[in-house]
Parts: C-alpha cells; structure tokens; sequence
C-alpha cells in the first residue's frame, strides 16, 4: 500500500509541480590559516609580533605569539604533535614554523605576557630574505700512496 504522503507527492509532480529543494545550511567558513600554512588553534588570541635580525645577508625572521587556557597536551595534539617539556614544533617548508610551549615555559617573549589562566603559548614564525649560500662539502684528503 502506498503512503498518502507519497500519493500526494506523485500527484503533484503530475500536476506540474516543482519538487521541493533542500534547504540550505548557513555557509561553513574554511578553517583559517596562520601563515597560510597551520590552522588557526580554536579560541587562541594575539599576543603580539616581533621582527627579529638575523645579521648579515639580510635573512630575518616574523613570529607571532599567541595563547590559549588549553593545556599544551591538548594544542599539540590538534596540530599532531606529540608533547614535549621543550616545546614540540610543526615546520611548513624551510621558512614556516610553528611550536607549542608551556605558558610559563621556555618561549620567545614580548611585550605582551600570556594572561593568568592560559596555559599554552604558539609561536608561529617565518624566515624571510636572503639565505646565506649552504657550504661546500669539505674534500676529501686523497689516500697516501703505500710503500712496497
């Protein structure tokens, strides 16, 4: 036996009908990224950002703090890292790196301190400019000749 609700939907498809279309949802938004590179942790806010010299060549390095109330087990695990005392790091090519440490721990610092109940601090950094020109391999001293 067929529904009523079918019989009814049959019928006014035949009568010319549009089918109903599914309602949409609100749009979801792409998660954001730091750096264009790592997810924005959830609920973490600024600190500040520091520019820092890396001497001859040009080479200098932008890194941004940022801090949130979650343990530091619980952002690491988020970027997949495993804990580390000494702050566990997520490198994005040669120039793009981020690292978990604990609030009061072992981090770069500036002007604006992590508040009372956070937990975490994230550095996000970027190397920018010239790079010094890798060394050259070092040769190798050639065998002395053996003696008959």
């Amino acid at each position: 036996m067929v529904s009523q609700a079918f019989g009814a939907a049959v019928l006014a498809l035949a009568l010319g009908a549009a089918p109903a279309t599914p309602k949409e949802g609100p749009a979801v938004e792409a998660p954001r990224k730091w750096l264009d590179a790592f997810a924005q942790y959830p609920g973490a806010r600024a600190l500040c950002t520091q520019h820092v010299n890396g001497g001859p060549g040009g080479l200098h390095i932008i890194w941004t703090a940022y801090a949130t109330s979650d343990p530091p087990d619980r952002v690491a695990a988020f970027y997949g890292l495993s804990p580390k005392d000494d702050g566990p790091s997520l490198a994005s090519g040669d120039d793009k790196r981020l690292s978990v440490h604990k609030a009061g721990g072992n981090h770069p610092t500036c002007e604006v301190p992590p508040g009372l109940a956070d937990k975490t601090v994230i550095i996000v950094s970027q190397a920018a400019g010239v790079r010094p020109a890798p060394k050259p391999p070092e040769p190798k001293p050639e065998p002395k000749p053996s003696k008959p």
